[in-house]
């Protein structure tokens, strides 16, 4: 039976999003990645075609305001992709042509488009694609509507109409992510992973540890370095001393007085105590070190399995519309035949039961979703609500030992380092405490000048001379406090190694129980694999009986259905040994951290 426009239309806006983004899911380019928008990516294609055009020229082809031409142009620019000139026949004229990079960068995009179309249609017939793209052209033909641009001197005409057509199709597909929403930024896995590294606060607080860190070994190595001081001082006295002598009044001093020194010490000895607390200060820098390494990889390895989650509950949304789409139609065409005495009342108030059953799953289904979407937004510090991910459930085998993923993990953990770490650190706590038993020796030595105090007050001149000294400090008795805090810091040195030891068996389960969740996944992943084959080829089947009428719409539904919930089960199944390998990742260690910069 021949569609209406009307059902033609809908079936389209329908397929033609899903078919979009089952394209971008697949690639991975610029577009696909977000390092390029579409406008960006359609006026590269146009200036990479024309050779060169002024910006006049792109804002009539792309209907475009010239400030914002001129915007994205700067930006363009700015990755390297274009570069602005002068005219050839008009040096006032300022024209925009591709660099190399550029056109690499739109070599790469189109070349893994072609790939990407000959995959999706290697399963149809031959007349099927002749015949997909004379329709194709044909509704590009109608739509089509390009005014004939002089740009530079040269005159394009069509070419920008099908960059137009396609951009706004992927706008389309962007957009159908999240009904409602104009602009939906798309992230693949790379993007948040950068994203929520460069953004989140544990990272931030981890790397000012860090510089904490650094900051107390600079404390602890200025105890060993040489003091220098500097002091100076004025006394103004309100009458000068004075004594009889011989009946005549004697007075001495100045009324100003003033007196300078500069002095330095340096500590010669205190048992150890300093060099241990450098030792100690060293060894929580590297500590701080690991933690921010344990946390990175802690947050890649979350962002990762929410990423497929996130993946797999909206492929759970798309399938469970589907059934909903499918029985609603089964619905209606069960009360067509209703109304005209085709079929009984109970087949049509099954089928609408049929499909209010189904209505709480989808709900369900949705809630979900916006609930993972929204904690994923958190996670990976993304800016925008409504958002796209690029990304696919995909399956690769992955062979594991299980005593060579042990051996990796406790030599490659970084907790596991951290607390080695900690170790070392209460260690030399345990030594600073012991340095207090022994003396502290330092030598110091000055060099003073002083305006001079004598019997005559009119003389002038400083008094400089210099002085050196050498002191020793022994606490012979301070009431057993030394031996307290030495007994203390004995317990947490205990401690940290129990701590060590009990780490070590944590690991080592840890990797035991990600090999094991990883190959659980893998069979899953090979079993609903096969589920998947055998509901198709029993649809086959079942579509056949259809055709012959030996079974009812309502078993050929059923069938269809349930194609679908195996092929839901398969992608749970990929979504769970994604997971399993990103936690098996980092139960050894092994965690992929993602370069922080990335060009377009």
């Amino acid at each position: 039976m021949d569609l209406t426009l009307a059902a033609f239309a809908d079936g389209v806006g329908r397929l033609m999003p899903r078919m979009l983004r089952g394209l971008l899911a697949r690639e991975q380019n610029a577009l696909s990645q977000g390092r390029l928008t579409v406008p960006q990516l359609s006026i590269l294609d146009y200036v990479a075609g024309a050779g060169h055009c002024t910006m006049g020229a792109i804002a009539a082809v792309f209907n475009m305001k010239p400030p914002t031409v001129t915007g994205t142009v700067d930006r363009l620019v700015k990755m390297g992709l274009l570069r602005r000139g002068h005219a050839e026949t008009d040096r006032r004229t300022v024209v925009a042509a591709a660099t190399p990079k550029g056109r690499r960068i739109l070599a790469g995009y189109h070349g893994e488009r072609r790939r990407t179309v000959a995959q999706m249609f290697d399963g149809v017939t031959p007349p099927d694609r002749t015949r997909f793209l004379r329709t194709m052209r044909l509704a590009v033909e109608r739509i089509e509507v390009v005014p004939t641009v002089r740009a530079a001197g040269v005159t394009r005409r069509g070419r920008a109409g099908s960059l137009a057509i396609a951009a706004g199709l992927l706008s389309w597909a962007a957009a159908a992510v999240e009904p409602g929403s104009n602009a939906v930024h798309r992230y693949s896995l790379e993007a948040c992973l950068r994203r929520g590294l460069e953004r989140s606060v544990a990272v931030q607080n981890a790397g000012r540890d860090r510089a904490t860190a650094e900051a107390i070994i600079g404390q602890t190595r200025a105890q060993i370095l040489p003091e220098l001081k500097a002091k100076a001082d004025y006394l103004r006295r309100d009458e000068l001393d004075a004594f009889d002598f011989g009946g005549e009044r004697m007075e001495f001093g100045r009324l100003d007085n003033y007196n300078g020194s500069l002095g330095v010490s340096q500590l010669l000895y205190n048992g150890g105590s300093v060099q241990a607390a450098l030792r100690a200060a060293k060894s929580y820098r590297d500590r701080t070190e690991r933690a921010e390494a344990r946390i990175r990889e802690t947050l890649v390895r979350d962002i990762t399995v929410a990423f497929h989650t996130v993946l797999f509950l909206e492929e759970a949304v798309r399938v469970q519309s589907d059934a909903v789409e499918q029985l609603r139609k089964f619905a209606d065409q069960a009360e067509e035949k209703f109304r005209k005495g085709a079929t009984a009342e109970f087949d049509a108030l099954s089928a609408r039961v049929r499909l209010a059953n189904e209505m709480p799953p989808l709900a369900a289904a949705r809630r979900e979703l916006g609930v993972a979407r929204a904690a994923f937004r958190n996670l990976a510090r993304l800016d925008e609500e409504s958002y796209a991910l690029d990304g696919a459930l995909a399956y690769t085998r992955v062979d594991v030992d299980s005593a060579a993923a042990r051996a990796d993990g406790l030599r490659e953990r970084h907790e596991l380092e951290e607390q080695r770490k900690t170790v070392e650190l209460r260690e030399a706590d345990v030594r600073v405490e012991k340095g207090g038993y022994a003396p502290t020796v330092r030598v110091h030595g000055s060099y003073l000048g002083k305006n001079p105090e004598s019997f005559a007050a009119t003389e002038a001149g400083w008094d400089w001379g210099w002085q050196a000294g050498l002191t020793v400090e022994w606490n012979l008795f301070d009431g057993l406090l030394r031996e307290s805090r030495l007994q203390e810091k004995a317990l947490a040195l205990a401690t940290a190694r129990a701590d060590y030891e009990e780490l070590e068996r944590t690991i080592a389960v840890e990797v035991e129980q990600a090999c094991l969740q990883l190959g659980e996944a893998a069979e899953a992943v090979e079993s609903s694999r096969q589920t998947v084959a055998l509901a198709e080829k029993n649809l086959e089947i079942a579509k056949a009986r259809f055709d012959a009428g030996l079974s009812t719409y309502l078993e050929f539904t059923d069938t269809n259905l349930a194609v679908r919930r195996a092929r839901l089960q398969w992608s749970a199944a990929l979504r769970d040994h994604l997971s399993a390998s990103a936690r098996l990742a980092y139960a050894t260690g092994k965690t992929r951290m993602p370069a922080l910069e990335e060009e377009p």
